[in-house]
């Protein structure tokens, strides 16, 4: 028998005619199977089946099965067990649940995510005769077959309580003939008190036994009574009733209404492996998540990687949980900003609704005056997306530049690869991937594509992140979304302060945030060792030690911020880093810049927004790269255009 405080709910109700009595718990009625209670030659009460469909399975994300009981006593007369059926979807299950509809990811990738159900029947009704015997105390028994079925791999649980605001059993034709109190504790049939009763819910197609049968109270709170974690195709239960009835109860009907709800369980996201969507990460999911190779600690080479949605989009993301023992986005973001579109908590970076205030670009912006109107221009909330380009060969270290100068993009020096009106089609090795399919991994060869160096031909060999052939791409070197510092922090950066502030908001999905940079301690001059970097709460700096890149040939201090080179590499190799390769892949997909109007060294270097402001009114810290060096903790003006990189909160 199964504990009682892990039981089934019953609905008792309803008035005893000749219409159905089944009580819907809340929700969408889905489908109802009911017994019609129909007077035979006046002397005996039987119940015929009505006429309904069977039970339908639902395909809400967390499914749930109410099935609905009327329960009556009635006096020279029977006990009548009425069992109906509702299937009934609830809401949505906070972001824990993994179980979804299908949906449907760009133009080519579809994502099947099998929706959980439920489904609970009764076959029987239960009839239990009072005084059908003579003038005397009597315990009355009876019992139903229920049947649970459900696909979750997380099994279910089901639950009982009455709908009626008492426990009892009354007789509402007669409040002053009595009642039938609902136990108060747990108890054998042989121990009811009059006028009492209770239920059983046993596993398997069992018959009760005074001897052994222990029956509950019911309760008008939900109460769980039986939780199985695995999936079924059908469990079946004996739920059982008695009354024990003595001769001061009045006569008459005598009932109440009991809910039984069954409901499929989230599925339980235990690590990095388990997730489907970015929202549903948390602190302890990214911490439980374990190496590769089974150890609790991450190490270089033992990287667990993931792809995960974002559901304010549907786009995919790389993350994994790397050598710093952190979970983070390994795919630049691509999320487009809409003015006027609500973020809310449940979904990004923000402890309260921020509304966007302005819609992604999608032109390198002409050059305007960022020092007019007050420097007006570092504080707005620009952003660009320059389409689906992968960087194809992202070790190769190219040089894309336009020297056509315009009104619109006025700088001569040799770094301005994108102008005013340019797409990356310019530049080689950059390729366009709409329509293309991301399943490709990269890997040592040569870049033949449609965009390839030396007109069309064999570029230099090297890693490769596209295949032209196939149509297909690896994501993790898309060139995503460029934002200025007040779009990815969404306007929560100070305006004037003299400290480092760590922005409380970010345009990352929820469980995500923009990493921190330049708080690695503090010094003056110059240093040529490592140890003069104090480990504060630096994301990025912390991050590169991990991989090797502490071996620093010398740093500056600038404001107490450390903000030249940590290069891993010696002088024979020229100092060359693999930041570009996995498990980092970072993209050297260039930055935006208002000042020149131009989209500049795409293909050689790039800048990553971090949580960390400067210690002034226009700068805020980044991680900047390029094919040689990388610079943890610089520091830009607030009106470039960066990619975002997240990490997990």
């Amino acid at each position: 028998m199964i504990s009682p405080r892990h039981k089934q709910n019953i609905h008792l109700g309803g008035v005893l005619d000749s219409r159905h009595n089944c009580h819907a718990g809340k929700g969408i009625l889905k489908d109802l199977a009911f017994f019609r209670p129909v007077f035979m030659g006046g002397s005996r009460l039987s119940l015929v089946r009505g006429a309904a469909d069977g039970p339908k399975v639902s395909s809400s994300p967390r499914a749930i099965m109410f099935a609905s009981c009327g329960l009556r006593f009635c006096l020279g007369g029977l006990l009548v067990l009425l069992l109906g059926l509702l299937a009934c979807p609830s809401l949505g299950s906070g972001g824990v649940s993994a179980m979804e509809n299908t949906t449907a990811v760009a133009s080519t990738n579809v994502i099947v995510n099998a929706a959980a159900s439920v489904a609970v029947s009764v076959d029987s009704s239960v009839v239990m005769d009072a005084f059908s015997t003579g003038w005397k105390n009597e315990l009355v028994m009876g019992s139903a077959s229920l049947k649970v079925r459900t696909n979750n791999e997380a099994g279910y649980s089901m639950y009982i309580a009455t709908t009626d605001n008492t426990t009892s059993m009354v007789n509402y034709a007669n409040l002053d003939g009595g009642e039938i109190t609902a136990l108060t504790s747990d108890k054998l049939s042989s121990e009811f008190e009059g006028n009492s009763w209770g239920y059983s819910l046993m596993e398997g197609t069992v018959s009760p036994d005074a001897s052994t049968t222990r029956y509950s109270g019911i309760s008008k709170d939900m109460t769980m009574i039986a939780n199985p974690s695995t999936k079924t195709e059908e469990d079946s239960y004996t739920l059982a009733f008695a009354a024990q009835i003595d001769q001061s109860l009045s006569s008459g009907q005598y009932m109440n209404s009991v809910m039984i709800s069954v409901v499929a369980n989230p599925a339980t996201i235990n690590d990095l492996n388990d997730l489907i969507y970015m929202q549903d990460m948390t602190p302890e999911i990214c911490k439980n998540t374990k190496a590769k190779n089974g150890a609790s600690t991450v190490t270089p080479g033992n990287e667990v990687t993931k792809q995960l949605i974002d559901i304010r989009d549907g786009k995919k993301y790389w993350v994994a949980k790397l050598a710093d023992n952190n979970c983070w986005m390994t795919q630049n973001l691509d999320y487009d900003m809409v003015a006027g579109k609500v973020l809310t908590p449940s979904d990004t970076n923000v402890s309260a609704n921020y509304t966007i205030k302005t819609t992604t670009e999608t032109k390198v912006p002409a050059v305007i005056d960022v020092s007019a109107n007050n420097n007006a221009a570092y504080y707005t909330e620009r952003s660009w997306n320059m389409g689906d380009y992968v960087l194809a060969t992202p070790l190769k270290g190219i040089t894309c530049n336009n020297p056509n100068v315009s009104a619109e993009s006025p700088n001569t020096d040799a770094y301005n690869s994108l102008r005013y009106g340019d797409t990356f089609e310019r530049c080689s090795d950059f390729q366009n991937v709409a329509g293309w399919l991301p399943t490709y991994q990269a890997q040592t060869g040569n870049w033949k594509g449609a965009q390839a160096g030396n007109g069309g031909e064999a570029a230099a060999e090297g890693l490769v992140a596209a295949d032209a052939a196939t149509k297909t791409y690896d994501a993790h070197y898309l060139i995503g979304n460029y934002y200025q510092y007040n779009a990815a922090t969404l306007g929560s950066a100070p305006v004037s302060v003299n400290t480092k502030i760590d922005t409380t908001r970010s345009i990352c999905p929820k469980g995500w945030k923009l990493p921190t940079s330049g708080n690695t301690g503090s010094g003056s001059g110059t240093n040529t060792t490592t140890t003069a970097f104090v480990n504060k709460d630096d994301s990025f700096y912390n991050l590169l030690a991990e991989y090797g890149y502490a071996n620093s040939k010398g740093y500056n201090w600038s404001n107490g911020t450390p903000h030249t080179l940590i290069i891993k590499g010696t002088s024979a190799d020229n100092y060359l880093n693999n930041t570009a390769a996995s498990p980092l892949y970072y993209v050297r997909g260039g930055i935006v810049r208002l000042d020149t109007g131009s989209l500049r060294s795409a293909g050689l270097g790039d800048s990553y927004w971090s949580a960390t402001t400067y210690p002034n009114a226009t700068d805020a810290h980044a991680l900047n790269f390029n094919r040689t060096d990388v610079v943890p903790s610089h520091y830009y003006n607030r009106f470039y255009g960066f990619p975002v990189r997240c990490i997990a909160q």
